[in-house]
C-alpha cells in the first residue's frame, strides 16, 4: 500500500512540475532563448517520465470495450502524445544552447530564420488544434448525448 501511495505521489509531482515548466516555456519573452530550451530539455525529459510511470495505460488500451467517450479521450491523448513529440524533435532540431549539436547551431543568421519559421508555424498549429476541442467541454456533451452522469 505504501509504495502505491509513493507513485502516486511521484506522479503528482511530476503534473505540477510539468505544469510550471510549461507555463515558463510559454514565457519566451521573459525567459530568453538560452533558458527556454534548457526548460524545454527538463519538459521533456518529465514527460518521459510521465510515460514510463503510467504505461499501464498503452496495455490498457486494447482492453475492454469502446464507447464515444472512451475513444475521444484515446485519440485526444494519443494526438496530445503526438504533437508534444512533434513540437520537441522541432524544438531540438534548431537548439543552439541545449543541444549543441544539432543544425541549429551552425549559420544561425541564414538557414535558422527559416528553421525559426517553419517552426512556429508548426507550433502555432499544434496550439490553434487544441484550442478547438476543450477536453472537459466536450465530454460534457457526451455526457448530455448519453445521458451518463458526471459522477459515476
Amino acid at each position: 500500500m505504501q509504495k502505491k501511495q509513493n507513485t502516486v505521489l511521484i506522479k503528482r509531482c511530476i503534473d505540477v512540475c510539468m505544469t510550471i515548466l510549461l507555463l515558463c516555456l510559454m514565457a519566451y519573452q521573459v525567459t530568453g532563448e538560452q533558458a527556454h530550451e534548457w526548460i524545454g530539455m527538463g519538459m521533456t525529459l518529465l514527460v518521459i517520465i510521465h510515460q514510463v510511470l503510467n504505461r499501464k495505460w498503452y496495455a490498457a488500451i486494447f482492453t475492454g470495450k469502446y464507447n464515444a467517450y472512451r475513444i475521444l479521450t484515446t485519440t485526444v491523448n494519443v494526438l496530445l502524445l503526438l504533437s508534444f513529440a512533434l513540437t520537441a524533435f522541432c524544438g531540438m532540431s534548431m537548439s543552439g544552447y541545449a543541444v549543441p549539436y544539432s543544425a541549429g547551431q551552425y549559420d544561425r543568421e541564414g538557414a535558422n530564420t527559416f528553421k525559426s519559421a517553419r517552426q512556429n508555424g508548426t507550433a502555432q498549429r499544434i496550439l490553434d488544434t487544441w484550442r478547438l476541442p476543450i477536453r472537459d467541454e466536450w465530454i460534457d456533451l457526451l455526457y448530455v448525448f448519453y445521458g451518463e452522469d458526471e459522477d459515476e
